[in-house]
């Protein structure tokens, strides 16, 4: 063996792999660097003496051939690089392990593959999005289409569970338990939380082993396809009816409205007349609908009147219906009113606190003798149909200054609810946004997302319009906004107003001096109650509403703190 003196050594000061010197004749190694005896030895140490120590007779023979190039495989994948030396008799070898390239690009081609398998897959059905879950369900990959279309944003959903998705029906069924149940290829239709309707196929990936490693799914979103079908079915419902039996979906993850909708359920069971009180847009007449739809009138007319849209010449003809020729105008033939119309079903007043007061009279004794009138006619028509009304107004407040008749109130408000605003439910709005985005987003074609920065802003404005400003910004924000990604920047200026939002961190009391707890509690009380009836004008229901208590205990506390002059205001 030659010392780092030998006119070979220079060869491998920089050497891009393993290198050794050899006589051809004896195959005896006079010369080899730590790398090649490593690469050769695999690490077991050991010197290197003779070609013989790693070769076989075939391969010994192409060197003796001279040939330039020789791939070797034992445990590992070796490629050899022979050359004579000047020094007659001697070669040079360079070796390299290929190993570490063989299986990256193993793993290239297999990758590969597979994006070309879940491409042709893509053409082939036209799907929208992916989910890859591993051996357990675990996701590991959701796209944003996939988390948007379950209600949970993309950075969340990935490290989730198949199964506990499964169980919370988010999907429902989750095609990756089935793939991981039958370790087989499955297509099924799966319902997400939002109502979503997705044709999914999932696939299983196994590893050189054969065994299962991940689940990858695609889905198509088939929603708007299905709501044309049951549109089409529907066609012969009348223009003021509703099918008895259509589900209401009402959007919620929020506790407040579970305990709403349970009391409700109760309710619907009987045929006492229900009033619904709140905001504008929070939701009124889908729960009014939930209740018919609960009750044992569920397969009859559901009948929506709205009070504030209907002209006050014409109420009571459009509520009570006309004989023919019963005016200059009138139909020859007559018409059916609306409450006819509503016979053994479910007739819905909103917006009960618009009706003119001569109206109201009428509709006062409809319900004391549940009979009608035609305009027109003689003849006293029975009726049997329940009432439910809603209203955004004070009706309290109204009765006291002569805006509603009182008796009509008493009828009306047997058993009221009030329905949440949504700044009250907050963790509804992630999930009301994610179902407005997918139906407009069907509804144009597009497919626009939204960041998580914008649903930040989004999450907390006050929405003094509720469910219904809501919708209509999503609508907006899809039609008008020129880029895939809704952000910040599209969102309109009311969303950067600060007095749109609410500090928290500011709500707290300032004590400026020492007194009884008692009479500090009732000063506190006392204005702020003074500060809500200046803020929202002496609407007893707004002010309730601002300081989380029910309108009687608001009522109650203006008697007790001489608050009545300051509400008239």
């Amino acid at each position: 063996m030659v010392t780092e003196s030998s006119p070979y050594a220079s060869a491998t000061e920089t050497p891009l792999y393993g290198f050794a010197a050899a006589d051809l004749k004896s195959c005896k190694i006079i010369y080899a660097d730590p790398a090649f005896s490593q690469i050769v030895n695999q690490g077991k140490g050991g010197e290197l003496t003779s070609l013989d120590d790693f070769l076989d007779r075939d391969s010994l023979e192409q060197i003796h051939k001279c040939e330039s190039r020789l791939e070797i495989k034992r445990d590992r994948y070796y490629c050899l690089q022979i050359q004579k030396a000047e020094e007659e008799g001697l070669i040079l070898l360079g070796i390299y392990d290929m190993s570490k390239i063989t299986r990256l690009e193993e793993e290239n081609r297999n990758l590969f593959l597979l994006n070309k398998q879940l491409r042709e897959v893509f053409e082939i059905y036209n799907y929208d999005t992916i989910c890859i879950a591993d051996s357990n369900g675990t996701v590991e990959f959701a796209g944003e289409a996939c988390a948007r279309h379950c209600g949970i944003s993309q950075e969340d959903i990935i490290g989730m569970n198949m199964y506990d998705l499964e169980r919370e029906k988010h999907f429902y069924p989750a095609v990756t338990v089935r793939v991981l149940e039958s370790q087989k290829e499955e297509i099924i239709m799966q319902d997400t939380k939002i109502g979503v309707k997705l044709c999914t196929i999932g696939v299983p990936v196994f590893d050189e082993e054969n065994r299962l490693s991940k689940v990858i799914s695609i889905s198509r979103d088939f929603s708007r396809e299905i709501d044309i079908a049951k549109s089409m079915i529907k066609l012969s419902s009348q223009e003021y009816q509703s099918d008895g039996k259509e589900e209401v979906s009402v959007l919620t993850c929020d506790e407040k409205i579970y305990n709403l909708m349970e009391m409700m359920k109760r309710a619907a069971k009987t045929n006492a007349t229900i009033m619904l009180y709140g905001e504008t847009g929070t939701g009124k007449s889908l729960f009014a609908n939930y209740i018919h739809n609960l009750s044992n009138r569920a397969g009859n007319a559901f009948i929506s009147v709205n009070c504030g849209a209907i002209p006050e010449s014409l109420i009571e003809s459009e509520l009570f219906g006309y004989e023919k020729g019963a005016f200059t105008g009138a139909s020859s033939d007559g018409k059916t009113g609306l409450l006819e119309r509503a016979q053994n079903g479910t007739v819905f007043f909103d917006e009960i606190g618009d009706l003119p007061l001569p109206q109201q009279v009428k509709l006062l004794h409809v319900l004391q003798d549940r009979a009608i009138t035609r305009v027109g006619g003689n003849e006293s028509i029975k009726l049997n149909i329940r009432v439910i009304a809603a209203t955004n107004k004070d009706l309290e407040r109204m009765v006291k200054e002569g805006e509603f008749r009182e008796d009509l109130f008493y009828r009306l408000n047997v058993v009221s609810f009030e329905v949440p605003r949504l700044r009250d439910r907050k963790e509804d709005i992630f999930m009301l946004i994610t179902h407005f985005m997918n139906k407009y987003n069907q509804e144009n074609g597009s497919y626009k997302e939204i960041s998580d920065n914008a649903i930040k802003y989004l999450s907390n404005y006050t929405w003094p319009g509720n469910i219904r400003e809501l919708e209509n910004t999503i609508e907006m924000l899809c039609v008008v906004t020129p880029e895939n990604v809704i952000d910040v920047k599209h969102l309109p200026p009311k969303f950067f107003d600060k007095t749109n939002y609410i500090d928290e961190k500011k709500q707290s009391v300032e004590v400026k001096g020492i007194s009884t707890l008692k009479k500090a509690t009732a000063e506190m009380e006392k204005q702020l109650i003074e500060l809500a009836i200046k803020k929202h004008d002496g609407n007893q229901q707004k002010i309730a509403d601002e300081l989380g208590v029910d309108r009687s205990t608001i009522t109650r506390k203006i008697n007790a703190y001489n608050l009545k002059e300051l509400n008239k205001k």
